[in-house]
């Protein structure tokens, strides 16, 4: 059995990625991040207000989630 070489691009791939490159971190350039559009929230309800949402919510084919987000945008629609 033969021992198979690395090719010369993968010995200088293997060369760059075992510098360091401390001395170049005052150059990264600082990336921040994105808002999500989704961001998950957590909010406490009340047992038998949880039990209520999971009913309607099975009984209209929606996630918990989806039927608490709908009542939400419901409720600012019709203050404005």
């Amino acid at each position: 059995m033969s021992s198979v070489n690395p090719s010369t691009k993968e010995q200088a791939a293997e060369a760059f990625l075992e510098q360091s490159f401390a001395d170049r971190f005052d150059e990264a350039e600082v990336v921040q991040k994105a808002p999500n559009p989704t961001a998950p929230i957590s909010i406490r309800l009340s047992a038998p207000l949880l039990k209520k949402i999971d009913q309607l919510a099975e009984s209209q084919g929606r996630t918990r989630s989806n039927l608490i987000q709908r009542i939400l945008w419901e409720h600012i629609r019709s203050q404005g």
